[in-house]
């Protein structure tokens, strides 16, 4: 699967080293960051051979899932913009900051009959944290 990731923060570094070395089945295709110079560096330091802006990653069409690893309070605007864009989402928690939000997430990614997924232990878990409620 090609995924990207969104966010090229501190996080980032253990995702994109977990992902390279334990997830063969994973290609990460492109990163991204409203910071295009981090992006840059982050796709040079891991041999990513696209970099780009949040907007480019997700009009991508190589990529099949992003990985959400923005800034929590921007968790619920990303994860819909990745929805709506027709890919999978995997997010860093917490997915959303409020249960309304969450609830808001869930009916449109059942909607858009794709897969999402609030950060859980093991790292790659698909599944959701509100199928508890």
């Amino acid at each position: 699967m090609k995924i990207g990731i969104m966010g090229c923060g501190v996080i980032s570094k253990q995702y994109i080293q977990d992902i390279q070395r334990l997830y063969r089945e994973l290609e990460i295709c492109m990163v991204a960051d409203v910071h295009s110079d981090v992006a840059e560096r982050s796709a040079q330091q891991y041999n990513i051979l696209r970099w780009g802006t949040p907007d480019e990653l997700l009009n991508d069409t190589e990529t099949e899932l992003i990985i959400n690893l923005t800034p929590p309070k921007m968790h619920t605007e990303i994860n819909r913009k990745i929805l709506l864009a027709g890919k999978h989402v995997y997010c860093e928690k917490p997915f959303a900051l409020t249960l309304e939000e969450a609830r808001e997430i869930q009916e449109l990614a059942r909607k858009k009959v794709w897969q999402w997924d609030a950060h859980r232990i093991p790292f790659w878990v698909v599944h959701s944290v509100l199928a508890r409620n």
